[in-house]
């Protein structure tokens, strides 16, 4: 009977999970919108200068970026899906992150409104987070719950 309870328990945390980075990655993919489509209320909440190092940033930089959140939406509607392709979704969101962030901490340029605190701490989660859901996967996979 405990056992059983367990694994209600897991499959709830599961499912609470799965959705919630559904939401997440939803939003995600929001903000990427609004910021590719210069959308003036969105973009009102940065410094001029932000909106000026986006504007002169190279078009691969759109690409990558969208690597990563549109393959987080994929890898979370696979993860609710229980598919193992959940795992090279998430694996396509986090080489997305790895060029996006190369671009930022690479350049010569960058706005310091990127470079605060508040910024890296906000870059620091979404590494944690992205290789958190990779690794979250493959256990996944392994363990059976994803097909």
């Amino acid at each position: 009977m405990m056992d059983k309870r367990r694994r209600s328990a897991a499959g709830r945390a599961y499912w609470f999970m799965a959705v919630l980075l559904l939401a997440w990655s939803t939003f995600a993919c929001l903000a990427w919108g609004l910021t590719v489509t210069r959308e003036d209320a969105w973009l009102s909440q940065v410094s001029p200068e932000v909106v000026d190092w986006l504007d002169g940033l190279p078009t691969w930089s759109i690409l990558s970026s969208a690597l990563c959140t549109w393959s987080g939406l994929a890898g979370a509607l696979l993860l609710l899906a229980r598919s193992r392709r959940a795992v090279p979704a998430f694996a396509a969101s986090l080489l997305g992150l790895m060029l996006t962030q190369a671009l930022q901490f690479g350049a010569d340029d960058v706005p310091p409104g990127l470079a605060s605190p508040r910024v890296l701490a906000f870059d620091l989660a979404v590494w944690a987070l992205v290789l958190g859901l990779l690794w979250h996967a493959i256990q996944r996979k392994r363990g059976g719950v994803l097909r």
